[in-house]
Parts: C-alpha cells; structure tokens; sequence
C-alpha cells in the first residue's frame, strides 16, 4: 500500500500543469489578495519536488517584475 503522504508521479504532474497555466494568466494585485493565490504558492516553495519548486520560483519571480497594476503569478 503507497504511503498517504507520499505524492504520486500523477498527482505531481497535474499540478505542475496547474502552475504552468496560472502562470500564463494575467492576474490583478486585488485579485491575488482577496483569493489568496500568491500565498498558497508560496507555500509551495517547500514542495519535494525539484521541478515544483522550479516553477514555483519561476512564478514568484515573474509575479515581482510585473508592474503594480498586474501581476503574472
């Protein structure tokens, strides 16, 4: 039996997917406060996977080069 807590490859891939279209959104500063998007992501910077945190970092920092007005996640 697979252990709970240990993500499977499937359940990886789907969310690296997840995180590979948000960041193809152009997403306001209201926005990411009032849904909390910029916050969940962070807390994926923690993730196991190399290639999650890869895009997580990617993410963060794109969101840090767009202007106040909007951000790209």
């Amino acid at each position: 039996m697979r252990d709970v807590e240990e993500p499977s490859k499937e359940s990886e891939a789907e969310l690296f997917d997840c995180l590979r279209r948000l960041g193809l959104i152009k997403i306001s500063v209201e926005i990411l406060k009032v849904t909390a998007i910029g916050r969940a992501i962070s807390d994926l910077r923690k993730h196991n996977s190399k290639r999650i945190h890869h895009i997580v970092r990617t993410l963060i920092i794109k969101e840090a080069e767009e202007d106040t007005n909007y951000l790209i996640v």
